[in-house]
């Protein structure tokens, strides 16, 4: 139940906590249970290191993690490791995540070159071969994103492109799996490339056995076990139950409740017995085989199928009712309170979208969204610069090249909108 201090304490603690007043903020610490936390999420932002110091010391247990956490990530924010390593000396969880895409303290310090933090949680003993979990880590069909070596590699605009290798040469020289899969299949190495400013980093990790993905994956067998047979479709589907049959079916598992959506259904794939189980890229080729397969019968029930992930239960299909795929959309309340687009400015661009260069809804979430265009209009270049424009980071695979982009939606390839 809400528990909220008092205003007439509230006039008090944050004048106290913003001017680090220790014996004013130890007076009201008994008069409210969250006074100690509010005092100190004030004292972190102000960098009242006298105050953090008292309340660490004596009021430990009234601090949660999730503050903790949110002090990290201001302090990483502004570049502040002072910050960084008193909350990390006095508490914080350093494995614990502390962004929405499930960044990690290392992976934070190591993308921004803060190497002597990298450093210091290495020594502390901080999980180095731990993923995030972005959005586009989700659509491109890895469960789990980028760890920290990854993200370092893939850093463009680190506080300290010195600090960045340097990071890099500690995870290194720590024992990181330098041969992870991370994002859209992806290894460290593949991320490092052929531009310049990675041909130290090239070198350190081919040093250390680092591979490509292309490198990594296994050899064809000359005999594989046989394909199972396709599940029959079902005809003359008219409801939501035959609709959740098909699909349990297709997929071989019965469904689950979706987590944010009423009435709305979870469906993982399964292979079947002797079959192997696709990871990345295919098993995201098999849901959309299925989704495409499955998607004309239930429309006529008055209900629609579209790819998913879920941080619980990874990636998989959703089986909601609705009229059409903005109806879609807005169940899954898409869109980014950080970037200030709500769910009704995206449902606006998507319709506009959707009437200049209509296309197929395959996968959607609270932050990310993925389709493709059904008929491209007669410059691909101006859809891009269009979608760039509402969403700079559907270029992120494309080195924010906006023409590569374009060449990508005129051969058919998909798009994906996201937010962190």
């Amino acid at each position: 139940m809400p528990n909220p201090i008092p205003a007439e304490l509230q006039r008090l603690l944050y004048p106290a906590a913003e001017a680090g007043d220790v014996a004013t903020v130890a007076k009201l610490i008994p008069k409210h249970s969250k006074v100690a936390f509010r005092a100190f999420g004030t004292a972190v932002n102000y960098r009242q290191y006298g105050l953090l110091e008292f309340l660490v010391s004596a009021h430990r247990s009234q601090i949660p993690g999730s503050t903790f956490a949110c002090g990290l990530y201001t302090a990483f924010c502004e570049g502040d490791a002072k910050l960084v390593s008193f909350l990390l000396a006095n508490g914080a969880d350093m494995d614990a995540p502390v962004s929405i895409n499930n960044d990690t303290p290392l992976m934070m310090a190591a993308c921004d070159g803060m190497a002597d933090i990298v450093a210091d949680l290495i020594k502390r003993g901080a999980n180095l071969e731990k993923h995030d979990l972005s959005a586009v880590a989700a659509f491109s069909g890895v469960d789990e994103g980028d760890t920290a070596l990854i993200k370092a590699v893939r850093s463009e605009k680190p506080r300290s492109e010195l600090g960045r290798v340097e990071s890099i040469k500690l995870l290194v020289g720590a024992g990181v799996n330098v041969n992870t899969l991370g994002e859209g299949g992806q290894t460290a190495l593949d991320r490092a490339g052929t531009a310049a400013r990675n041909a130290e980093i090239r070198k350190l990790l081919l040093a250390a056995g680092a591979k490509s993905a292309k490198e990594l994956r296994p050899a064809k067998v000359a005999h594989a076990a046989p394909k199972p047979k396709p599940s029959k479709p079902v005809d003359g589907i008219t409801n939501f139950s035959q609709a959740s049959a098909l699909l349990t079916g297709l997929c071989g598992s019965k469904p689950q409740a979706h987590p944010q959506i009423a009435e709305a259904q979870f469906f993982q794939f399964r292979p079947a017995a002797g079959e192997r189980a696709p990871i990345g890229k295919a098993l995201v080729k098999r849901l959309e085989r299925i989704r495409r397969e499955a998607a004309p019968q239930i429309g006529k029930a008055g209900c629609w199928v579209v790819r998913t992930h879920e941080l619980n239960t990874g990636l998989g299909l959703c089986l909601l009712r609705a009229k059409d795929k903005f109806a879609v959309v807005k169940q899954f309340n898409f869109g980014s309170g950080n970037y200030g687009v709500t769910t009704t400015k995206a449902i606006t661009f998507l319709r506009a979208l959707d009437r200049t260069a209509p296309f197929t809804l395959l996968a959607c979430d609270k932050s990310a969204l993925a389709g493709r265009f059904q008929a491209l209009p007669k410059s691909g270049l101006a859809l891009a610069k269009s979608l760039h424009g509402f969403c700079p980071f559907v270029c992120d695979d494309f080195d924010d090249d906006v023409k590569a982009l374009a060449r990508h939606l005129e051969k058919g390839g998909e798009f994906t909108l996201w937010w962190d």
